[in-house]
């Protein structure tokens, strides 16, 4: 790096950072009785939600939030908090464990089916046990471990925050005269 430089690397570290701080001055949190920490969705998020009139489950990407009027904007429209019944929240980490016992699993079977075919070595109970075991956890563990599903009532609850400080707002901040 050229010693010359150094102002602009710094002026791009700080454009960077405040950038990413504005991103979060509105968030949607998810509030759970008795957990400490709520669970934050910002803009640029994909939430997965159903609503009250609708079974299906929709997965889309927070585009805006507006707290004044409890909205979230999405890309193809937009959803007032009311109207949201439940929320699903995905645990990759488990889906990923689930998905490679799987992985184990139905390579087991295809080994074991491809040794049996060539006639190397016979394809007994416990081949099939093992593969289907594999199979069946791994399936268990991405559909029981790999997801969390919240309905809302009076346990969970949603809500808009805006975070924002604004200066010249005198509802927010208080001025001496």
């Amino acid at each position: 790096m050229r010693p010359g430089y150094w102002n602009l690397y710094i002026l791009m570290i700080v454009f960077v950072s405040f950038g990413f701080t504005i991103r979060a001055q509105e968030q949607l949190l998810l509030e759970v009785k008795n957990q400490v920490e709520a669970i934050k969705f910002v803009p640029g998020d994909h939430l997965m939600y159903r609503t009250v009139d609708d079974k299906a489950w929709r997965n889309r990407e927070i585009i805006r939030l507006i707290p004044e009027a409890n909205l979230i904007l999405f890309d193809d429209g937009m959803v007032e908090i009311d109207e949201i019944k439940s929320i699903r929240i995905h645990n990759y980490f488990y889906k990923g464990f689930g998905k490679m016992i799987t992985g184990f699993g139905a390579t087991w079977l295809l080994f074991g089916g491809i040794l049996n075919v060539s006639g190397k070595e016979d394809f007994s109970w416990t081949n099939v046990a093992i593969g289907a075991a594999g199979l069946g956890i791994g399936q268990l563990v991405v559909h029981v471990a790999g997801q969390r599903t919240y309905k809302l009532n009076k346990h969970t609850r949603l809500r808009l925050v805006d975070v924002s400080m604004r200066i010249n707002d005198e509802r927010r901040i208080p001025t001496t005269p």
